[in-house]
């Protein structure tokens, strides 16, 4: 709704407004929070679904009038113990960022993970 004349922007903010008096969440969604920003340019939801599509639901509808940014999230006990088996999985040496015949391009090793294939394998770090 930004963009436009004064009055192309009232339009939006009129037409924003009586779609979402028709509006009610998709039935799988729970809306945990539902804010709006101090500034007046837009807000935050804080919504659970077992389902990504009843989350998509609101950005589907109200993608015309406003622009959207869909982050999942997990509690951080489940993505700490991911990370730490990533490290595992990845092994101490991956950690420099110098194993599997790859230099880091901050050190002046001159390629990168663009500047080719490691080994052969047709995928980088194998």
């Amino acid at each position: 709704m930004n963009g436009g004349s004064a009055a192309e922007n009232e339009e939006a903010a009129r037409r924003s407004l009586e779609v979402f008096a028709r509006w009610t969440p998709a039935e799988g969604a729970t809306f945990h929070h539902f804010l709006g920003r101090l500034d007046g340019t837009g807000g935050f939801a804080f919504v659970e679904a077992d389902d990504p599509n009843d989350v998509l639901d609101g950005p589907s509808k109200f993608g015309p009038f406003f622009e959207f940014h869909v982050y999942p999230v997990a509690d951080i006990a489940g993505t700490t113990q991911a990370a730490q088996q990533a490290v595992e999985f990845r092994g101490l040496d991956q950690l420099s960022g110098l194993s599997a015949g790859w230099s880091n391009p901050g050190t002046g090793g001159g390629r990168g993970p663009t500047a080719r294939r490691a080994r052969g394998s047709g995928r980088p770090g194998r």
